[in-house]
């Protein structure tokens, strides 16, 4: 009878950990990433097979354009003219969805640049659907032009600047890099904070867990 009682209570510690995510409960990795050549390319999507968290993986790009009104910078403040009702408003367009990025300098490329046999490293989401190959949608695809100055995409769970704040200290949403950004390698490192989109380039990686490494250029994309 003792037995059957501390058999259930073991039983009841155990269930209460599970779901307080402790014994067996793994930390999700997003974004996952693939390093590899496109080995095949659709109007919104192409694959890439290498080496990553997936060997194979099809990519759904979104490289829709969105346009916004907004006032322009030098008329702000100033009364609209009988000119017409739109001056003082620039049309911007911005790109929701996938960012497709030059892996040398960190700034926007067309999806057109996504041929057969380039070198890319993308990032997409942890939802993985179980079909051959497996298909996920893409968040980055980075083309590899100069592979001696690849930059990685790298997105901020927490940012805090140092104490004598001349940089700022980032971890990643992988929680696997700590990164410290100083001022001459991103000049508007100050506003880095939680949810921003980066590109880093970094040369050597502290064997510690997580990685530290200090970066020698950082671009923000959003």
């Amino acid at each position: 009878m003792q037995f059957t009682k501390l058999m259930v209570m073991a039983a009841l510690v155990l269930t209460g950990s599970l779901a307080m995510g402790g014994v067996g409960q793994a930390q999700v990795r997003e974004p996952l990433c693939t390093r590899g050549e496109i080995v095949e390319v659709a109007d919104n999507n192409i694959v890439v097979k290498g080496e990553g968290d997936y060997d194979c993986v099809k990519l759904l790009l979104d490289t829709k354009e969105k346009k916004e009104l907004k006032p322009s910078v030098e008329l702000q403040g100033r009364p609209k003219t009988d000119l017409g009702l739109n001056i003082g408003l620039e049309c911007k367009k911005t790109v929701s969805g996938t960012l497709i990025l030059d892996g040398a300098n960190g700034r926007p490329i067309k999806a057109k640049k996504l041929t057969l046999g380039k070198e890319v490293f993308a990032y997409y989401g942890a939802r993985v659907t179980r079909s051959l190959p497996p298909q996920a949608k893409a968040e980055a695809v980075v083309l590899v032009t100069k592979p001696e100055k690849i930059g990685r995409y790298f997105v901020v769970k927490k940012a805090e600047l140092s104490k004598d704040g001349k940089s700022v200290i980032v971890t990643n949403t992988n929680n696997d890099l700590i990164a410290t950004i100083p001022g001459r390698s991103c000049s508007d490192y100050r506003e880095i904070k939680e949810g921003t989109k980066l590109m880093l380039w970094y040369d050597i990686v502290a064997l510690s867990m997580p990685g530290k490494t200090v970066a020698t250029k950082a671009r923000i994309l959003d």
